[in-house]
């Protein structure tokens, strides 16, 4: 599943991703995409809705409208497997939420101080801590979906996953990884599916620190 957004849409979004579960009004908003600039509550609502549509949240139980104040944005920590031998709808928007989270937090890191070229994140292949009946169903479905998602944005560098996957199992910290890969930031992180729900955790490291 790919989400087409007008780069005002995308920009709402990632707003909202920088501060899940939390409420963001439309006057800050306005601010962070339009720079201030003098447009109404209405370009907000526009994106809103064009958010929506591509989540396919006509319930908006995902964009969440909190009346006279703004927008929350609800990320699941789970989601429900209706058919375990297919890819439902489910499981790509979380992956879409994933990469979308990953974006946010990039651009929080690195918005105070812009880098000359664009950072460069390498993404590991995410540890499988699923039961034995459905360990290595995912397989590596949910870093790869993290790295088409990251290649998507051209303030970005991503590592291509022939090289972020030979390190898979090495016994090489991750400063050494990230230096190898000549990439300012990493990231990691695990995946465990039962047969009906699907966790998943990661981490964002900077090389520097």
């Amino acid at each position: 599943m790919e989400l087409e957004l007008r780069h005002q849409s995308r920009e709402v979004l990632t707003s909202l991703a920088l501060k899940p579960s939390e409420t963001v009004t439309r006057e800050l908003l306005i601010a962070d995409v339009w720079s201030g600039r003098n447009v109404s509550a209405d370009s907000v609502a526009h994106c809103i809705a064009e958010i929506r549509r591509a989540l396919d949240d006509g319930a908006k139980r995902i964009i969440e409208t909190v009346p006279r104040e703004g927008y929350r944005l609800i990320l699941p920590e789970s989601v429900e497997i209706s058919h375990p031998r297919q890819f439902p709808f489910g499981w790509q928007l979380l992956f879409a939420f994933i990469a979308l989270a990953f974006c946010a937090i990039s651009f929080l890191v690195l918005r105070p101080t812009t880098p000359s070229k664009p950072p460069v994140i390498a993404v590991l292949p995410f540890e499988d801590f699923s039961s034995a009946p459905h360990q290595g169903y995912l397989s590596d479905a949910v870093s790869e979906s993290v790295i088409i998602y990251l290649a998507r944005y051209p303030q970005l560098t991503v590592i291509s996953r022939r090289s972020s996957f030979q390190f898979r199992k090495t016994d090489l910290g991750i400063s050494e990884i990230a230096s190898r890969l000549r990439a300012d930031f990493v990231l990691e992180g695990s995946q465990k599916y039962d047969g009906s729900r699907l966790r998943i955790t990661a981490q964002l490291i900077d090389r520097a620190s």
